[in-house]
């Protein structure tokens, strides 16, 4: 298996797979990519927008959720919209009761972040339903950080921004 890199004159190179599955596999947060992710290749859902830059760090474990933040500068780790026990990537994506009922309820986060190799229209639908998602936690978690005191925890969906 080998992987296209840039070099440091910005050329591509190919490097092995053991190298770079070994380089990974020091990175905590890349785990779920590692576990599903054959080979790094072009993507056809980036488009420099924030959403794809929300789906970016979903896929690559470097979403800013209070999980995360919580590790880094033991913070509060409870999700900042319905006060669940932890704000992690699979809380966000598949279980938060105020981000409202997943379009996709019956695949996996793998899946839902487009990660293994299925055909890519399959894989443009999933990870379009996880952006949309993706957007709101971000909108929603904004409005939390901005306004904190009009916060009410532990009810249903929120209607659309």
């Amino acid at each position: 298996m080998a992987y296209m890199t840039n070099c440091c004159c910005g050329c591509m190179t190919v490097r092995t797979g053991t190298k770079v599955v070994a380089i990974l596999s020091l990175k905590r947060s890349l785990q779920l990519y590692l576990e599903y992710k054959q080979a790094p290749d072009r993507e056809p859902f980036y488009r420099g927008d924030r959403e794809s830059a929300l789906l970016f760090q979903a896929r690559t474990g470097s979403l800013p959720t209070r999980k995360r933040h919580w590790e880094l500068f033991d913070t509060d780790p409870s999700c900042r919209l319905c006060g669940a026990t932890e704000e992690t990537i699979q809380h966000i994506l598949m279980d938060c009761p105020r981000l409202g009922a997943r379009d996709l309820p019956k695949i996996n986060l793998a899946e839902y972040l487009g990660l293994p190799d299925d055909p890519v229209d399959t894989r443009v639908e999933h990870t379009e339903s996880a952006k949309r998602r993706l957007k709101l936690w971000d909108r929603l978690c904004w409005q939390v950080d901005k306004h904190p005191d009009s916060v009410q925890r532990n009810e249903g969906p929120t209607e659309n921004i």
